[in-house]
């Protein structure tokens, strides 16, 4: 059984890996180009500040033209000047092609927005977020751009209001790719995404966007007050509620402060365990009918977690929200009503931890593993 340090060892591999595969892949699609500005940089920088001088010196001697000691310095000089003033000119185009690459995947992000929106049949039609709905996935698949694999292969599930959700599975299992599809933040490559009975790509996107409440790994807590940041612009409700609910109250006795000193020099500045908190207050906040936490604790240790899930769960069981949350730590699986179990893109499991443990599969071998890890502590 591998120890703490094997685990550790392996999720940080794997982050590792899928980090190196993105940044090879957008290299061979740039490099040649960056590699192109890279040459013409050096050639007209360092290249030109030493071969012009010396050619026009040697020029001006095989024609006999008196050449002296101070017309060298000056020439010299000026050509150092040029020179440095296009490699400034190059170092910049050399920046903005390198910085390009990483909004490229936002940027096509839009153009897929946008044209889904104009092919959007279903102007107008709001799905009804105070009555009861189910969510239904009929053997959908999804397969990334560029790809050759299924991210996600032949799932079929379906997800009632009020339920309790816990999402699991190795990295790469296809956890996030679910939650992306179930947002609607892309559409399925086959099969049927239905909210209602209706599919999910024919609802108002705006609309969808209210529906669902969504806090990932890169959340971000922006340099302003209090209040904007748990309301998002949104029609939030109670913040100082749900400030208290998050374990803040004392530590945020003023929802108008400014949080960070980017601004405003006397902002307030929190731990990174305490934005995490001031993020999960969004959803509390926001009625939103579908609440999905995709490891937004994902840098917390197990116990850490696991008070941080209960906490949130008990702040949304009296509001009949749907809740979804990811994690590789099993710590609060438990409590909840049903475990959705997903391996090499596919659900292999489903069902609640009692039925899960006895069924003796992927879902037991990782429950049994975390608890060899955190023996003597209650997970």
């Amino acid at each position: 059984m591998p120890g703490r340090a094997g685990v550790l060892f392996c999720v940080v591999r794997g982050i590792y890996r899928e980090g190196l595969g993105q940044t090879v892949a957008a290299y061979r699609r740039e490099g040649k180009r960056i590699a192109g500005f890279g040459f013409l940089e050096l050639l007209l920088g360092d290249a030109l500040s030493m071969a012009l001088p010396l050619g026009y010196a040697a020029v001006r001697m095989l024609c006999g033209a008196k050449y002296l000691l101070g017309d060298f310095i000056g020439i010299t000089q000026a050509i150092t000047i040029f020179s440095s003033d296009v490699e400034w000119m190059l170092d910049t185009a050399l920046e903005m092609k390198t910085a390009s690459l990483y909004i490229n995947e936002y940027t096509e992000y839009l153009a897929q927005e946008a044209h889904r929106t104009e092919g959007n049949g279903g102007a107008g039609q709001k799905p009804d977020a105070a009555g009861p709905f189910r969510i239904t996935f009929d053997h959908v698949k999804y397969r990334y751009p560029g790809s050759r694999v299924d991210a996600l292969d032949d799932v079929t599930v379906e997800i009632r209001s009020g339920e309790r959700i816990a999402i699991v599975g190795k990295n790469g299992a296809g956890k996030s790719t679910f939650v992306s599809l179930l947002v609607n933040l892309v559409s399925a490559s086959e099969g049927r995404i239905a909210l209602n009975g209706r599919d999910m790509d024919t609802w108002e996107r705006e609309a969808l966007k209210s529906f669902f409440g969504v806090v990932c790994q890169d959340y971000r807590i922006y340099p302003v007050s209090v209040r904007d940041n748990v309301s998002m612009g949104g029609g939030a409700g109670d913040i100082r509620e749900a400030i208290e609910k998050v374990g803040l109250g004392a530590r945020i006795p003023d929802i108008d402060a400014v949080i960070g000193k980017e601004i405003h020099g006397g902002g307030l500045v929190l731990s990174g365990g305490e934005r995490q908190r001031l993020a999960l207050a969004r959803v509390i906040a926001n009625p939103f009918p579908v609440v999905v936490l995709d490891e937004p604790t994902s840098a917390l240790d197990a116990l850490t977690e696991r008070n941080m899930n209960r906490l949130i769960l008990d702040a949304l069981r009296d509001t009949g929200r749907t809740l979804l949350f990811i994690s590789h730590k099993l710590s609060t699986t438990k409590l909840v009503d049903r475990i959705l179990v997903f391996d090499g893109g596919r659900l292999v499991e489903e069902g609640d931890h009692a039925a899960l443990m006895e069924k003796k599969g992927i879902y037991a071998k990782m429950y049994l593993e975390q608890t060899n890890l955190y023996k003597g502590q209650s997970v």
